[in-house]
């Protein structure tokens, strides 16, 4: 119904709609990075996807597990969020290319 009516008010995008693909599930890593992007309070945080779980599944080393804990701790996620983001930048960069995938 959405498609529809959104084609029949624009209908020079119908084509864009051919290549959405919605994926049904989450893969582990995708709701890793949610979780560390978004963290609960310390005082919420009780589901297996606790946010060192989350920094495992990410594949986050043990130091930096334990700096991006304490900044949670200390309630500055805009500090976590840039320290992960720039964590997987380096990891991305020294990664051997044929452990890269896309």
């Amino acid at each position: 119904m959405f498609k529809e009516a959104f084609i029949a008010e624009r209908p020079e995008i119908e084509d864009a709609f051919n290549w959405i693909y919605i994926i049904p599930t989450l893969s582990d890593l995708d709701k890793a990075f949610a979780v560390i992007n978004y963290p609960r309070p310390p005082q919420e945080e009780k589901s297996e996807w606790t946010l060192a779980h989350a920094l495992n599944i990410a594949g986050v080393d043990d130091k930096t597990t334990t700096e991006l804990i304490k900044m949670w701790e200390e309630n500055k996620v805009e500090g976590l969020r840039v320290a992960f983001s720039n964590w997987c930048r380096y990891s991305f960069n020294k990664a051997p290319s044929s452990k890269v995938s896309l």
